[in-house]
């Protein structure tokens, strides 16, 4: 069973370790979110998984795990988000 992952964030570094989530087998990457949407969807279209225009909606598909690719100083909103959910960050 894989871990599902999402992805907040689809700039350079989102693009960094997407790829590096891809080559491991046990993870399923369910969902990338970021405040452009259209650069939540081309991120997404590259991994086939679905674009969430809405970060909440993202957490609450049933994510195991969450990558914060946000700049730095928009951390914390988003890790604490999942983390109230029991989302792993």
């Amino acid at each position: 069973m894989p871990i599902k992952v999402g992805i907040v964030g689809a700039g350079n570094m989102a693009r960094t370790h997407a790829a590096i989530l891809k080559q491991d087998v046990r993870v399923q990457i369910a969902g990338v979110t970021d405040v452009v949407a259209s650069r939540a969807e081309s991120l997404a279209s590259s991994l086939e998984t679905k674009a969430y225009s809405d970060f909440e909606a993202l957490l609450d598909s049933g994510l195991d795990a969450l990558y914060v690719t946000t700049p730095n100083t928009r951390h914390v909103p988003a890790a604490l988000a999942a983390l109230k959910r029991n989302v792993h960050v």
